[in-house]
């Protein structure tokens, strides 16, 4: 994706949830965006690393697509290694 070139959804590789502070998080391992966050999304502390292992956090190494920060569509990593062309490495190279 160039510079010039514009969409409404963007794609991320989510790294490993990290619980910590009674929050699990998880980010996007090449730009950073957090993607997942049980404060925010669950609107409550997890008080423990048994409770956060039924929380809907991201498949660690998959693409996932977001529009509008919701969930898109949820893939392997393509062949080769060629990513769509919304792959969120274009935001970082900005």
């Amino acid at each position: 994706m160039s510079k010039d070139t514009k969409t409404d959804t963007v794609t991320h590789l989510p790294t490993t949830p990290v619980f910590i502070e009674g929050r699990v998080i998880q980010r996007c391992a090449v730009c950073g965006e957090k993607l997942y966050d049980s404060l925010q999304q669950e609107g409550r502390y997890i008080l423990s690393s048994e409770d956060a292992a039924g929380l809907p956090t991201y498949t660690v190494g998959a693409c996932v697509r977001f529009r509008d920060g919701e969930v898109v569509e949820a893939f392997g990593v393509p062949p080769n290694s060629d990513m769509p062309e919304d792959f969120c490495i274009a935001l970082v190279e900005m």
